[in-house]
């Protein structure tokens, strides 16, 4: 016994490790958390492990409590941590979108169609209404009709949203998706690759992942808090057994943990984009050698 436990000191130990070590996709086991408590003890390093393994078993407030203990501890806040500490805590604001249409041509355009989806709520731990907007319908989509469009001219088209919206994750994952379906599931995530570069693999990776899944899925999109900017985003979700359990296979890349079925407050879903073949805005009009550009900001009032 004493021969045993000369051994087994004589290897090194890292709590840290261990707690990754115990880490299960489905849940946060309590000893991940006991692990990283005890990393915790020893470095800053640790601090952020254990914030981030309370945040992704859903204990949110302590998370808030320990990222703000990192921060102070820290001396210089980084962005990452200060997006964790947005994403863990309560959003009650107000969404402004914008939909900007330019005449880059040199002649009139007339009966310009803009299209969006229509922003929704997700339930349980986001609700979502729309305070005002240039745009109508009683479907998914909204649209909004720009009569006449001269050469140079730019037209401004908003929409004012009130979001409510709680942290909340789906762990731990219930068991109606079995093991060996969630395996598949992560396994596929972790295969699919995107192309573009501009502006992003986001979209194409996202419908590819809904192409490829073996459970059914759809595209969704939303916006992304990083740092003092809004930046849209695509992600996929399940339709059937965990309805709504998000999948992001860009996210996948770098921390598969938070790619799947958790939902932070700084990511803001806010409408499915099958509907529009994955653009958040999209123009219909006639007119030969017309040339027009449109585009979408958000920001936070």
């Amino acid at each position: 016994m004493i021969l045993l436990a000369t051994v087994l000191l004589t290897f090194p130990y890292c709590p840290v490790d261990s707690a990754r070590a115990s880490i299960s996709i489905r849940e946060v086991p309590v000893r991940a958390l006991l692990f990283a408590e005890q990393a915790a003890r020893i470095d800053g390093e640790g601090l952020l492990e254990l914030a981030r393994l309370l945040e992704l078993s859903g204990r949110f407030r302590e998370a808030g409590r320990v990222y703000a203990l990192a921060a102070a501890s820290g001396g210089e806040t980084s962005d990452w941590l200060k997006n964790r500490s947005r994403g863990v805590s309560a959003l009650d604001t107000t969404l402004v979108l914008e939909a900007v249409l330019r005449n880059r041509g040199d002649t009139t355009v007339e009966r310009v169609i803009l299209t969006m989806p229509r922003p929704r709520s997700h339930e349980p731990y986001q609700r979502l209404s729309i305070l005002g907007s240039d745009f109508t319908g009683d479907g998914r989509l909204l649209t909004c009709l720009v009569d006449s469009l001269p050469p140079g001219g730019v037209v401004t088209k908003t929409t004012v949203v009130r979001v409510t919206q709680t942290p909340f994750t789906f762990r731990p994952l219930d068991s109606v998706l079995s093991d060996d379906a969630l395996a598949d599931l992560v396994l596929t995530a972790g295969r699919v690759e995107g192309t573009r570069e501009d502006p992003g693999p986001c979209l194409e990776m996202s419908m590819e992942l809904v192409k490829r899944s073996p459970l059914p899925m759809h595209v969704e999109g939303g916006l992304v808090i990083r740092s003092d900017s809004l930046v849209f985003h695509a992600w996929a979700v399940l339709d059937t057994l965990i309805p709504g359990l998000p999948v992001d296979p860009l996210l996948f890349r770098s921390d598969s943990m938070m790619a799947v079925g958790h939902c932070p407050t700084d990511v803001i879903p806010l409408w499915g984009l099958d509907s529009t073949d994955g653009y958040e805005l999209s123009a219909l009009f006639s007119g030969a050698g017309a040339d027009l550009e449109i585009g979408m900001r958000a920001y936070l009032r």
